[in-house]
């Protein structure tokens, strides 16, 4: 909740992509944000807390422990984003993590945000509570900036077509809605998982330890 404070925002909880078990949850000292500014680690985690209850079913599991972190963590992550004049939602600021600019609505982002929001809908569904938040998180969810393909048929990665075909950069942020995320599919989304298909061909195989999983959705993509 402090962490959430720092992020001048009033609802629910987060933490920084820096944290770590023994409570340090804020960004590292660093004049350049542009990866060390990124306070989706809270509900990215609490997206597990979902996947744990639809594997087990546990519903005292849901509504004692898990139901209330994934509620407050939806509710962080609709007061953080801005509602802007045309009626859409954006995250700004935002970043694709240790990569790239300080943007208005980066891809990673808005892809762990659909997550918890659908996260928090099917749970608030399951134990039949708090139908007004829920119709709060499908308003947001339905007018969140969309997904959109880049001029060289990639998924882009920022809010602006500025992807470089020549950037082999190691991490693939933008495509967290294909995998852990559920958001981009073969089966449902075809057009976008091509886009990021476009995306790993781009990078190529080059790619730490924590970037590797990534690197086996081309088999996602090709289903």
């Amino acid at each position: 909740r402090r962490q959430r404070q720092m992020c001048i925002r009033d609802s629910g909880w987060t933490a920084s992509i820096s944290g770590n078990i023994f409570g340090f949850t804020s960004p590292l000292t660093d004049e350049n944000m542009s990866w060390n500014f990124n306070p989706m680690a809270g509900p990215w985690l609490a997206t597990h807390i979902w996947e744990y209850y639809d594997y087990t079913r546990d519903k005292k599991f849901l509504k004692e422990v898990g139901y209330d972190l994934i509620k407050s963590s939806a509710n962080f992550a609709v007061d953080y984003l801005w509602h802007k004049p045309d009626g859409t939602y954006t995250a700004a600021p935002s970043t694709s993590p240790e990569h790239g600019p300080v943007d208005q609505g980066a891809t990673f982002v808005h892809a762990v945000i659909r997550e918890i929001l659908l996260n928090a809908i099917d749970a608030s569904k399951a134990l039949g509570v708090d139908s007004k938040d829920r119709k709060q998180w499908q308003y947001v969810l339905k007018h969140l900036v969309p997904y959109q393909i880049g001029r060289y048929g990639q998924l882009m990665e920022w809010s602006t077509d500025i992807d470089d075909p020549t950037d082999e950069h190691r991490h693939v942020n933008h495509l967290f809605g294909l995998h852990p995320g559920h958001t981009l599919s073969p089966i449902t989304t075809p057009e976008l998982t091509n886009a990021a298909k476009v995306v790993l061909e781009h990078r190529g195989d080059g790619a730490t330890a924590v970037s590797y999983t990534h690197l086996t959705l081309p088999t996602i993509c090709s289903v």
